[in-house]
């Protein structure tokens, strides 16, 4: 019995086209299982329609509550505040949302988890400017 041995200028050009099949091979199965590596949290792309003209903050926070699954958690010192407030957002996310809904107040929010949002803050904090110049 012989054993085949690869010899002329064949042998080198064959082991080279093993060889970048098999690098394909490997670079396709990589894509591949990267694309299994992306998930997207559907609760965070939620997105929120909301129009509401002179409500309070808590009231605000409820209809968010009832309209789309997230719970709010905040202080009894919020509950309280009786700044009214003009909201409007069409499509928009709940940053978005959160954002323009505290920013005249001294109150910040952070997401938990799965549409758990904690409202931090002191409300008799005040914010100052200080303007210095000529």
């Amino acid at each position: 019995m012989k054993k085949y041995a690869c010899r002329g200028v064949l042998c080198p050009l064959l082991s080279l086209v093993k060889f970048l099949l098999l690098m394909k091979l490997v670079i396709f199965i990589i894509i591949l299982s990267s694309f299994q590596a992306i998930a997207f949290d559907a609760s965070s792309q939620q997105r929120i329609n909301l129009d509401v003209k002179n409500l309070s903050i808590p009231q605000i926070i409820e209809k968010i509550e009832n309209d789309y699954k997230y719970r709010f958690v905040y202080n009894s010192e919020l509950k309280s505040s009786n700044l009214k407030l003009d909201l409007y957002a069409k499509n928009a996310t709940l940053d978005y949302v959160m954002q323009n809904m505290l920013k005249a107040t001294a109150f910040s929010y952070k997401k938990i988890n799965k549409g758990l949002v904690v409202i931090i803050g002191k409300p008799g904090e005040k914010f100052s400017i200080v303007i210095e110049g000529k």
